[in-house]
């Protein structure tokens, strides 16, 4: 078996490298397992100002969302995250290990490295994308594939106004940028908080260069009843005057807006 883990660690002091672990990932780059002791994080949060917690939560908090769309189960991803830096956050290099990727495995490392073990919040996927994400790259992704880069991890290598890393489903360029995220509008709030958080920090770090983008936003309509906040956001984003949002049956709006528009690649 091919099994790998890596640890999260939070830098309570960047300058003299004082670290807590606080989370760990385990994957085999078909099924992952992640978890952060929200306990664990609650405790030495009194260590940080308000500002650095708000960031550190709402960073784990698009981990966590980043995962339910089974992108961190890759072992490539896990060695970029260890090799990523932002003096709050960090990944210990991927270490290999000969066990089977389950939740009770998972449960003796957590325990053995971060803290006490909490089933009910941990998130587990199968590296196999599913429902709208899955449908729209099917459909989406054949059409649009020689125009733009696709799943593509943005940096501050890339983009030098990012502030943090954002992954979008395609990003191309004409006079402009064009990018696109696919969101599940049915999905728990928090994690479409996260997304449409992170598209709109890549929205920000464009706007700081004085760049005016074509922004798409793939999705369906939430039901209105049980799904008030989602419904909301949905309905804010489908009124946005700087996001396009196109129907996830519809996305041959996109791929036209590609040829028309003579799009390529952002990314050589």
């Amino acid at each position: 078996m091919n099994s790998s883990y890596s640890i999260i660690y939070l830098s309570l002091k960047p300058t003299v490298q004082e670290q807590i672990a606080i989370g760990l990932l385990l994957t085999d780059g078909k099924e992952a397992y992640f978890h952060y002791s929200a306990e664990k994080f609650k405790h030495v949060s009194k260590l940080m100002s308000s500002e650095t917690f708000e960031f550190i939560k709402n960073y784990l908090s698009g981990l966590n969302s980043e995962i339910q769309d089974t992108k961190l189960s890759s072992f490539d991803y896990l060695n970029y995250l260890s090799n990523y830096r932002n003096n709050l956050i960090t990944f210990s290099k991927p270490v290999n290990i000969n066990i089977d990727v389950t939740r009770e495995n998972f449960k003796n490392l957590f325990e053995k490295f971060i803290f006490e073990y909490e089933k009910e919040t941990v998130t587990h996927v199968l590296n196999e994308p599913s429902g709208i994400y899955n449908s729209v790259k099917t459909k989406l992704y054949p059409e649009i594939k020689q125009h733009v880069n696709l799943d593509e991890k943005l940096t501050s290598d890339k983009i030098p106004t990012l502030l943090i890393p954002v992954k979008v489903a395609f990003i191309g360029k004409n006079d402009a940028p064009v990018t696109g995220e696919i969101i599940n509008f049915e999905d728990k709030f928090n994690h479409i908080k996260s997304r449409v958080g992170e598209y709109l920090a890549l929205i920000k770090a464009f706007e700081l260069e004085k760049i005016q983008g074509k922004f798409f936003v793939i999705g369906k309509e939430p039901d209105k009843n049980s799904n008030v906040e989602q419904h909301n956001t949905w309905k804010h984003i489908k009124d946005s005057n700087f996001m396009t949002f196109v129907d996830a049956d519809e996305t041959e709006q996109i791929s036209d807006y590609m040829k028309n528009h003579n799009v390529v690649p952002f990314l050589s």
